[in-house]
């Protein structure tokens, strides 16, 4: 529940704030998770119709000669975000995801701190929240890097184009710890979910984002380690199944916790004076 009221703050003798906010700070991130996820389907039309209809680009470049495909043997999600018109799309876009979640990461980290103060806690949990914080603002606040920087440019090339995309899911995994973590101290796990199963989520979900990450940078820094989708079947078929798996379980099973966190009256709220 969201209002705005004018009252008295009883810690000022009498004064009036100028309006006070109060809301469910969750609902930040459901705009930031929606919008991205609204971006990607967006894009997604507009490459698949208008910039390669059939398959085909209008200068005869093919689905198949992108530098993803030559890398991947498949075009994965990224490549819905880079060509124009879609890069110019999810450029103009991307602030709806990103503003959210950095408003979000700062009045959640304000919401443990006042947890600790209030014995709520522990220390660790604070110091996690002041340190994952500022890390993850900082790759949320370059996340538009994604775009400058395609995987077709000759400068940097898929590298430049693919290390903003693997901080924001590192910066995701770390949110779901710290949510946890909170939820966890105060007990207020959605869906009667225990503290082991949600524990176990978190150990999935940094599980999975190591191992796309692994793939995908052992496959862009000249096929590491033998990870060579492109030639390997399996491989890529791996690669593909892991990449198609990582978008519910980032960002659809979150949406789900955030909604449903609404409704556990954790309100925060904010005056302005």
């Amino acid at each position: 529940m969201t209002n705005y009221n004018s009252v008295e703050d009883p810690g000022r003798s009498g004064v009036k704030p100028l309006f006070t906010f109060t809301f469910h700070i969750e609902w930040l991130r459901i705009v930031g998770l929606s919008s991205f996820c609204i971006m990607m389907a967006t894009c997604y039309l507009i490459t698949t119709y208008i910039i390669f209809p059939g398959g085909v680009k209008a200068d005869g470049m093919k689905l198949t000669d992108t530098a993803i495909y030559q890398l991947f043997g498949f075009n994965h999600s990224c490549n819905v975000l880079d060509f124009d018109p879609a890069k110019l799309i999810a450029s103009l876009m991307l602030p709806f995801m990103t503003l959210p979640l950095i408003m979000y990461l700062f009045l959640f980290h304000c919401k443990i701190y006042k947890a600790w103060d209030d014995g709520l806690v522990s220390k660790n949990i604070l110091n996690f929240s002041r340190v994952s914080t500022i890390f993850n603002i900082y790759v949320f606040a370059v996340l538009h890097l994604w775009f400058v920087n395609g995987p077709e440019d000759k400068s940097y090339g898929f590298k430049g184009h693919y290390i903003p995309f693997v901080l924001s899911q590192i910066a995701l995994g770390l949110m779901a710890i710290r949510q946890v973590a909170y939820l966890a101290a105060i007990d207020k796990i959605p869906f009667g979910v225990s503290t082991k199963v949600a524990w176990w989520y978190v150990y999935y979900l940094v599980a999975l984002t190591i191992a796309c990450q692994f793939l995908g940078m052992s496959t862009a820094w000249d096929n590491a380690f033998g990870i060579n989708p492109a030639e390997n079947k399996g491989q890529r078929i791996l690669i593909e199944y892991l990449s198609k798996l990582y978008v519910p379980s980032a960002f659809v099973i979150p949406l789900i916790f955030a909604y449903v966190q609404t409704k556990n009256g954790d309100v925060s709220t904010i005056t302005l004076d």
